[in-house]
């Protein structure tokens, strides 16, 4: 029974992982994240799941803006002949697979796992994650493996110093899913009050993704290390002591350098230059720049400010011109419309200030919601800065628009939160 459980929970673990990641094997072109999506439509019942998506109002908002942003996106590409239609089955699979389909992946879970237990698995599968990343580029062997079983589509995938771990894509998004990871880990550390083991090893978790961070990008290294501050400083606030925020903070420095120290010494000697000079390099230039220069930027940084510009019209600016560019090394890429990374500009010129409002607005309900919640105490400083990350985080790339494991794993941690009470969350066990 005992081996019964634990194949079960790694089994739901890899769905998670499948899930979140949405793996594409070569000659298999559909993502396993819909065939996971598939399995969990067909195992649930169908009027248990009909019966509680009514009831959800998370659910219903974004369905509501889905079909607000779709019939208004429609509007545009007729009144402005831009017959750009990627943008629609982007954001019908942004609440079809990433919004319902978390939903659905909550309802299975919830069958068979109490909340904690719930975020933990989710917590540990971007874990094995990170331990991908740092593997792949300390084995090469490993590395040129996983780019043969899976599709890259696009060049930057093959990069021998940025890691996409095991998954189809790097860079920006998967350091952002990644920092979400240290989201989950901070619920959980902040309220687990009793096991000190578990609240030990989720800290190591922490620092583990926050590690491979290195490998990974910038957005998502400077975030969750800011994250990880938060959580010690809400664990100050929690505890009501400073000598704690102290402690934690030189156990946390204590840890992460030893953990890096490990890192230097288990990579081979052929790496270690493209490992001073990439990756050292790429993550530490902004503070290499602030000492020659004074300035606090970096190649990205520079390159992004020629990327802020609104559409030339104020009927533009106001109600989009229907105009999006998919992701570079996806199918649908022909070239750039907008020349812009930004999320605020890509998404005001698909369908205009209004309605990029509405839709944002489904974000501010998500942090409404979790502070309304009964252990909101434990968690608003964190919660707060969720707020700021997903404000600052589109001024880079529109991370909040495009239907990715960002949003299945922002949505799925939602829903375990708010789905079925979380005074197991707060209260001594």
């Amino acid at each position: 029974m005992v081996a019964t459980g634990r194949f079960r929970q790694a089994f739901d673990i890899g769905l998670i992982f499948l899930f979140f990641y949405g793996l594409v094997f070569n000659g298999f072109p559909i993502p396993a994240s819909k065939l996971v999506w598939g399995y969990l439509f067909l195992v649930l019942s169908k009027r248990s799941l009909l019966q509680h998506a009514l009831k959800n109002q998370m659910l219903k908002y974004c369905f509501w803006v889905w079909v607000i942003f779709s019939l208004h996106y429609v509007l545009m590409m007729i009144f402005t002949d831009n017959y750009y239609t990627v943008f629609l089955r982007n954001i019908l699979w942004f609440f079809v697979e990433g919004v319902f389909g978390a939903f659905m992946l909550y309802m299975y879970l919830s069958k068979r796992y109490e909340t904690k237990k719930m975020l933990s698995m989710a917590f540990v599968a971007i874990v094995i994650q990170s331990i991908f990343v740092v593997l792949t580029f300390i084995s090469v062997p490993l590395r040129d493996f996983i780019n043969t079983i899976l599709t890259i589509t696009d060049e930057r995938g093959f990069s021998s110093y940025r890691m996409k771990g095991f998954s189809n894509f790097g860079g920006a998004g998967l350091s952002y899913l990644q920092m979400i990871g240290v989201v989950y880990g901070g619920v959980l550390f902040l309220t687990e009050r009793v096991n000190k083991r578990r609240k030990s090893l989720t800290m190591m978790g922490i620092f583990v993704i926050t590690v491979a961070q290195l490998f990974i990008g910038r957005t998502g290294l400077a975030a969750s290390i800011f994250l990880m501050i938060i959580i010690f400083l809400q664990q100050a606030k929690n505890k009501k002591s400073m000598l704690s925020l102290i402690g934690q903070v030189g156990i946390g420095l204590i840890s992460i350098v030893s953990l890096y120290v490990v890192l230097v010494n288990v990579i081979p000697d052929n790496l270690k230059n493209t490992f001073n000079d990439r990756v050292i390099y790429r993550s530490m230039e902004v503070i290499e720049n602030y000492e020659h220069s004074g300035d606090v930027s970096t190649s990205s940084t520079d390159h992004l400010q020629t990327m802020y510009f609104l559409p030339e019209t104020e009927i533009g600016i106001l109600l989009g011109t229907a105009q999006w560019d998919e992701n570079r090394g996806n199918r649908e890429y022909v070239g750039r419309m907008v020349e812009s990374d930004v999320g605020y500009v890509r998404i005001i010129f698909a369908v205009g200030v209004i309605i990029s409002t509405v839709f944002y607005s489904m974000y501010l309900k998500y942090i409404r919601d979790l502070l309304n919640t009964e252990i909101a105490g434990y968690l608003n400083i964190l919660l707060w800065c969720l707020l700021f990350i997903f404000i600052a985080g589109e001024l880079k790339e529109p991370f909040l628009v495009r239907p990715t494991g960002i949003i299945k794993s922002l949505f799925f941690l939602y829903f375990v939160f708010l789905g079925r009470g979380n005074l197991d969350m707060g209260r001594r066990v």
